[in-house]
């Protein structure tokens, strides 16, 4: 049992480092994946939509890049 759980952890560990990278190279765009942006000041409305299933995945953009 001890041994599954050690291929999950690596396997999960490779999945974050192949998306991180994916997403660095700019194959994958994020704005795809989020369907409701916004600020810090906005978190309670992005809590609030997805709570009522109108937003799934939220990002929440910190400062301007």
């Amino acid at each position: 049992m001890q041994e599954d759980r050690c291929d999950l952890s690596l396997k999960r560990r490779f999945m974050t480092y192949v998306a991180c990278w994916f997403t660095l190279a700019g194959r994958i765009n994020p704005g795809r994946v989020f369907d409701f942006t916004t600020d810090l000041n906005g978190i309670a409305q992005t809590y609030a939509a997805m709570d009522e299933r109108h937003a799934i995945k939220s990002l929440v953009k910190v400062g301007t890049i």
